[in-house]
């Protein structure tokens, strides 16, 4: 473990995504760890700017989760549209980032 960390220390912090190391361009994923990371440490809209669908999918199992206790019988039919709009969203923030860095050199994530 100890390893892992000293090896974390040495290089650039989030290098470690292999998509972006061959292509130079941002995965659907970047930024979700950093966004988690915000949203742990107390800073939402932080969060919501490295990755929305990090908080997003949050407060989507925070409601399924309330929805479940407060009316367990009553069927969820709002659920699957709700991941769904979240791959959209996953998709849509990839596309932003990406159109971003390759027409306008604006780095979304340091």
């Amino acid at each position: 473990m100890s390893l892992w960390l000293k090896f974390r220390e040495l290089t650039e912090p989030y290098s470690w995504c292999r998509f972006k190391m061959v292509t130079g361009l941002y995965c659907p994923g970047c930024g979700g760890i950093r966004a988690f990371e915000a949203l742990i440490s107390g800073h939402p809209f932080l969060s919501f700017f490295y990755h929305p669908a990090v908080l997003y999918y949050l407060l989507l199992f925070l409601t399924f989760l309330l929805s479940v206790l407060f009316r367990p019988k009553k069927p969820k039919k709002w659920f699957l549209p709700g991941v769904f709009i979240g791959i959209a969203l996953i998709f849509v923030q990839w596309i932003l980032k990406n159109v971003l860095l390759l027409c306008f050199h604006i780095r979304w994530l340091p």
